[in-house]
C-alpha cells in the first residue's frame, strides 16, 4: 500500500508471478490469497484509473508470462534457428493477455469506488470472471490459465464445477482468496 511508480508495477508484477504458482504444474493454490489482496489494494490504493490499469497491467504480465511458459516449448523444436524467439514470444503474448487483468481493475475501480469491504471483494471478483470469460471468446478466444482451473488436482472442489463451470470456480476461488483484503 501507498507504493508509487515503479515500484507500485514492480510489485504488481511479482504479485502475478506469485498467483501463477497456484496453477499447474505447481499447484500451491494458497498463493491466490497474497496475490489476490495485493492485486485488491493496489486497484483501490490507485490515484487514477490510469495507475489502476498499470496495476493491472503488470499483474497480468507477470500472471501470463510466468503461467503460459510453455509456449515457449514449440520454439525449441529447430532452436538453433527460433530458440531466440521463445522470449519474446511468451513475453508478448502475456502483454497481450494482460490488458484483459488491467481492464478487470479498471472496471472493478470504476464500479467499486463507492462500496466498502465485502462489497469491492465482490465487485473486484465479478470483473475479473467477467474479463475471463470476455478473453475465452474475444477474437477467437485464449481461455488457458482460467482461476478456476487451479483446482485441476483436487476431485473434491471440481465437483462444484459440474453446477457451475470453471468460471463459477473461479468466482469462488477469487473471492475466497481476496477476502481478507477487507
Amino acid at each position: 500500500k501507498g507504493q508509487k511508480g515503479g515500484r507500485r508495477w514492480v510489485l504488481a508484477f511479482f504479485l502475478g508471478i506469485i498467483g501463477a504458482g497456484a496453477m499447474a504444474p505447481v499447484h500451491a493454490v494458497f498463493l491466490l490469497i497474497p496475490s489476490m489482496i495485493g492485486l485488491i489494494w493496489l486497484t483501490y490504493d490507485s490515484s487514477c484509473l490510469r495507475e489502476a490499469f498499470n496495476a493491472g497491467w503488470f499483474f497480468g504480465l507477470g500472471h501470463f508470462a510466468l503461467g503460459l511458459y510453455w509456449v515457449a516449448n514449440a520454439f525449441f523444436v529447430q532452436s538453433d534457428r527460433f530458440g531466440w524467439m521463445a522470449p519474446f514470444a511468451v513475453f508478448a503474448l502475456a502483454g497481450l493477455l494482460a490488458f484483459f487483468p488491467a481492464m478487470s481493475v479498471v472496471a472493478s475501480r470504476v464500479l467499486g469506488r463507492r462500496s466498502s469491504g465485502v462489497g469491492r471483494v465482490l465487485v473486484f471478483s465479478a470483473m475479473w470472471v467477467f474479463f475471463e470469460w470476455v478473453r475465452s471468446w474475444i477474437f477467437t478466444g485464449f481461455p488457458w490459465n482460467l482461476i478456476g482451473s487451479v483446482w485441476t488436482f483436487s476431485d473434491a472442489m471440481i465437483q462444484f464445477a459440474a453446477f457451475s463451470g470453471v468460471y463459477g470456480l473461479s468466482l469462488m476461488s477469487i473471492m475466497v482468496a481476496a477476502m481478507p483484503a477487507i
